[in-house]
């Protein structure tokens, strides 16, 4: 339970309110830092649902989470940033129009979905 409040705390609650301060005193270098966080966020939530069953018992699991959190987000390490430059930048500028794709997809269903439910 503690983890989970500490992981949160760390990788979400600060990130959003720092995104708030970003927003609102229109600072575009810290808008940039958190939208790389964010990126870098989402896919590591994306990876840990898939991945959660094979990892979550690891011994230290949740303390290597936090570190891995903290260190996305330190300014003296920018591991958001190393992360989105070095793997998700490639990976999805390799993909990218298949990803459009799939995303057009997607959208159209919803749209088709939400106009035939009401």
């Amino acid at each position: 339970m503690l983890h989970s409040f500490c992981s949160c705390s760390v990788g979400v609650i600060l990130p959003v309110y720092s995104t708030f301060k970003a927003i609102e005193t229109n600072n575009r270098t810290e808008q940039q830092k958190l939208l790389l966080y964010w990126a870098a966020y989402g896919t590591f939530s994306i990876a840990e649902i898939f991945a959660d069953k094979l990892i979550s018992w690891f011994p230290l699991y949740h303390h290597m989470k936090f570190a891995f959190l903290v260190w996305l987000q330190l300014p003296n390490t920018n591991g958001a940033k190393q992360l989105y430059m070095n793997h998700l930048r490639p990976f999805l500028l390799k993909h990218q129009a298949n990803l459009d794709q799939i995303v057009a997809l997607l959208h159209n269903e919803t749209v088709i979905k939400l106009l035939t439910c009401c």
